[in-house]
């Protein structure tokens, strides 16, 4: 998600717990690779650790799933790649942040935010869920439905458009998952704002998630 983008956000939000849990689920076709990133502000902090320390670049078996407790003004990303190759950062990735904005903003609550990126690129298929409901993210493959505009890398497809924030529609090999997942740099259709207070942000890898109701047809 673009930093400097402000989400739409319901007029009333429930007060979340201390810690926002984010888990990962596998129901990918086999082994996922994760690599977690910090966010650093824009003036120049990087946020808080989660609970019990930055977690390692590490593998989710099929089937599996693994999760971290992130604190108040936590903001990350967490790329995502099929274990058979190297994370990049071309490959899909889940953004959220755990932000309080201030006292002049619902009394201070931090606010569980989140969103499925292929701003980068795509390699796997992502959908993230609060309270099983489908929030953000695609299930589709979109190796399956289009050509990749540029080379694959590491199982990945580059973006064309990343970092043009002039465009308002996805390159073609994008476009199913626009608007559901950051297809584009300003596709803040994707972001889902104050939908996750109750603490859990459930992310699941692979087509066979469920999908999301915003995904185009």
């Amino acid at each position: 998600m673009n930093p400097t983008a402000t989400p739409s956000i319901a007029t009333q939000v429930a007060p979340p717990p201390a810690y926002l849990t984010i888990s990962i689920v596998n129901s990918h076709i086999g082994a996922i690779s994760t690599f977690h990133q910090l966010q650093t502000k824009p003036n120049g902090v990087v946020a808080p650790s989660p609970w019990g320390g930055v977690p390692v670049p590490g593998t989710v078996a099929c089937g599996s799933s693994a999760s971290m407790a992130v604190p108040t003004n936590w903001a990350g990303i967490v790329l995502v790649s099929d274990a058979s190759h190297k994370i990049t950062d071309n490959d899909s990735g889940i953004e959220a942040n755990f932000v309080s904005w201030g006292p002049d903003f619902e009394n201070g609550n931090a606010i569980g935010t989140v969103d499925v990126t292929f701003v980068g690129g795509f390699s796997v298929p992502i959908v993230c869920s609060c309270a099983g409901k489908v929030q953000t993210g695609c299930n589709k493959d979109l190796f399956k439905l289009g050509t990749c505009p540029s080379a694959v890398t590491e199982g990945a497809c580059a973006n064309p458009l990343r970092g043009d924030l002039g465009v308002t529609q996805a390159n073609p090999f994008f476009a199913p998952c626009q608007h559901a997942a950051y297809a584009y740099e300003e596709d803040h259709a994707a972001v889902s704002a104050g939908e996750c207070q109750e603490g859990h942000i459930n992310c699941c890898v692979g087509t066979a998630c469920p999908p999301n109701p915003d995904q185009p047809a």
